[in-house]
């Protein structure tokens, strides 16, 4: 075997697409929700490099104001992402013997996720895949109840 070089986009781009595949063969959640959470972490951090807004960002300034009043203290960053990363982070980890279960949706965490990074992916302008349109038409369908005709 020999050492090369990889670029972690195209590194993410390979793992979004095996996360869209396994999600919509419904053929191991888990794998796709922690296959998409790398995806979208490493295509997170390259928006940031650009100076771009990654879809985590956008998503808790939209509902900062409104957290904030409901639970009457600030609504950090740090619980935000603590919330949105709960289920990914205890399919990746367990520290203590108490943590031997997590109580999940494994569909609906491996969706989000996979939102996320495609947005990412988008944010990114990089060109669109046949996996992801495939996965924007499941989801129109699936989530928001629109047949889309392609």
């Amino acid at each position: 075997m020999t050492e090369q070089a990889y670029r972690r986009i195209k590194l993410a781009e390979e793992q979004l697409d095996v996360a869209l595949e396994l999600f919509l063969s419904k053929r191991s959640l888990v794998s796709a929700l922690t296959l998409a959470g790398a995806a979208e972490e490493i295509l997170g951090q390259a928006l940031k490099f650009r100076g771009k807004r990654t879809t985590l960002e956008f998503e808790h300034s939209a509902i900062e104001q409104v957290e904030t009043f409901l639970r009457r203290q600030p609504f950090l960053w740090k619980d935000f992402i603590n919330e949105k990363n709960r289920v990914r982070n205890a399919a990746k980890h367990m520290r203590e013997q108490s943590e031997a279960e997590v109580i999940a949706d494994l569909e609906d965490e491996a969706l989000w996720m996979l939102v996320r990074a495609c947005d990412n992916h988008k944010r990114l302008d990089l060109d669109s895949t046949s996996r992801i349109a495939e996965f924007d038409n499941w989801f129109y369908e699936n989530v928001v109840g629109i047949k889309i005709d392609v």
